[in-house]
């Protein structure tokens, strides 16, 4: 019965102990607000400006500005050290997300994102974090803060936070980085306060475990201080008025507040917003341009007009990333128009006008290109011999090898050998030309290396591995990005037949007719000459119809 009788004082013992020799809260702010590659955060680091606060309250805080991978694995594999006897964890994340439909990924400055892959190597998963924070259930807080404009993404991922899978125990805050630092120097920062209603007020959401009463830091006794106790609240006028500048989010509104409130319980919050309005030339083209609510393929069109302009989007996606801002930019400023990134209604009226202009020029080239190639390549026909000879025959398909007289030539080529070649190497030689491939002439010349269609065959050879087989490989690569439906191939055939360049059956099979049409084209504007499609080909070919055959 002794020990109980001791309780008591060992109690009061414990109290009196210095915080250095008592479990501590620990925890980790991140604020990123430049990115190399994605687009900049305002006031991503605004986060920072509550260390001071949480590190009066007694957290051992580890803090990053613009922190790179390395310096966020470091953090993190201390703060598992740290957390393993800590009474409380607190992480607080403010930057730049990406999602896949399995995770959440926060990205450090150097992040490229250019695809899952990349991301997944370089960036943080929210998965490890919140992991890493369930080792205190009941007191593991992450704070993820971010705006909601996204940055641009890679294959299989989409811009922002995506949904979390909270682990029990652990409480998901977000919130604007504003927003993240009035919670944290407010509510996370102050003993007893109920992190539900701090979380409310700042105008922030909350996820996972979120009983009514929980708060970071407990209420510890002390025999030697008090804590005051909280200050009253915004009365209700105070708050309507707030609450109609958030809506409002006008420099207007929240001038109005702080005149009618210069002490009131938003101040600090006002102040920033109203910073942020007054340094953003950009903002209000930019909420003209949100108001117009454009759907993907909207964004797809618009994108799709800028590359018939000459300026490079990164993809025709649907994503204004930076890149299609670059190209928005550009045109404004080529445009005489005021430089924003952002476009309203007159303006896409305007490019869309601009690019219908300019497809039709792109058409009307085309066409003269083709008829100066045709006569060239009939003159040269005539010069050859018009076909009469195995030696002008030759000559004209090693300078035309996909020209209008090609097949022509090939057939009194094979007729006027065919008298000579004996059945075994013509049936080589039918199997040669039907591959079409480097690999296939090099079979030929191994058996035939003397034979009738030998020479041919080499000229023939010589011209793809001239072409290259990583060229070739990567055409094949670009144009299996495009992503083309059947009945997309279907119309690309259509436009090739249209053209006058015999693609063959209009099957949606892109066999060696289809591609000697397609090298056909690229030869008349000017593009290389791989057989195969990439963006700025089927740009240029369908100029009219290209809205139809990419969406």
């Amino acid at each position: 019965m002794a020990s109980w009788r001791l309780l008591p004082l060992l109690l009061t013992l414990a109290l009196m102990l210095p915080a250095a020799l008592r479990a501590q809260e620990t925890g980790l702010l991140v604020g990123n607000a430049r990115y190399d590659l994605a687009e900049p955060l305002r006031r991503g680091d605004a986060i920072l400006d509550a260390r001071d606060a949480l590190r009066g309250a007694g957290l051992d805080l580890q803090v990053l500005e613009d922190a790179d991978r390395d310096s966020l694995s470091t953090a993190l594999r201390q703060l598992e050290q740290q957390g393993r006897r800590a009474d409380g964890v607190l992480v607080a994340l403010s930057g730049r997300f990406v999602s896949s439909r399995d995770e959440s990924y926060f990205l450090p400055i150097e992040a490229q994102g250019a695809s899952l892959i990349d991301t997944a190597l370089s960036a943080v998963p929210l998965s490890a974090v919140m992991g890493l924070l369930s080792n205190a259930p009941g007191r593991a807080v992450l704070v993820l803060a971010t705006d909601d404009r996204g940055t641009s993404s890679g294959l299989g991922l989409s811009p922002g936070i995506g949904r979390l899978d909270i682990p029990q125990g652990v409480t998901v805050i977000r919130a604007t980085p504003t927003a993240a630092r009035d919670i944290l120097r407010d509510t996370l920062a102050r003993p007893g306060a109920g992190i539900s209603a701090g979380v409310e007020d700042a105008g922030g959401t909350v996820q996972g475990f979120a009983p009514g009463g929980l708060s970071f830091l407990p209420e510890r006794a002390s025999r030697t201080i008090s804590i005051p106790p909280a200050q009253q609240g915004p009365s209700p006028a105070e708050r309507d008025l707030w609450e109609q500048a958030q809506r409002a989010d006008s420099e207007e509104g929240f001038i109005e507040y702080l005149m009618a409130y210069p002490g009131g319980a938003f101040v600090d919050r006002a102040e920033d917003r109203l910073d942020d309005i007054r340094n953003d030339p950009d903002r209000l083209a930019r909420r003209a341009e949100d108001a117009l609510g454009l759907s993907a393929s909207e964004r797809q069109a618009i994108q799709r007009d800028l590359v018939l302009l000459g300026y490079d989007t990164r993809g025709i996606d649907g994503v204004f990333g930076p890149g299609t801002r670059g190209a928005i930019r550009g045109w404004q400023g080529r445009d005489g128009r005021a430089v924003t990134g952002y476009l309203d209604r007159d303006q896409i009226a305007a490019l869309d006008a601009q690019a219908a202009t300019r497809a039709a020029e792109l058409e009307e080239e085309s066409r003269r290109r083709a008829e100066l190639r045709a006569a060239a390549e009939e003159a040269y026909w005539a010069e050859t011999g018009q076909g009469r000879s195995i030696d002008g025959l030759e000559a004209f398909l090693s300078r035309y090898p996909d020209g209008n007289f090609a097949d022509e030539a090939r057939r009194r080529l094979d007729d006027m050998r065919g008298a000579e070649a004996d059945r075994a190497e013509r049936q080589a030689w039918e199997t040669a030309r039907a591959r079409d491939s480097a690999a296939g002439y090099a079979d030929f010349l191994d058996r035939f290396p003397q034979g009738r269609f030998a020479e041919t065959a080499r000229n023939r050879l010589d011209q793809l591995r001239g072409q290259g087989a990583q060229a070739n490989s990567e055409a094949e690569a670009a144009e299996a990005q495009l992503g083309l439906t059947s009945i997309t191939r279907q119309a690309i055939e259509q436009r090739l037949a249209a053209e006058g360049l015999d693609p063959g059956r209009v099957d949606g099979q892109f066999d060696e007719n289809t591609r000697r049409a397609i090298r056909r084209y690229q030869a008349q504007v000017s593009l290389p000459q791989t057989g195969y499609l990439n963006q700025i080909t089927v740009v240029r070919l369908l100029a009219d119809s290209v809205r139809r055959v990419l969406q």
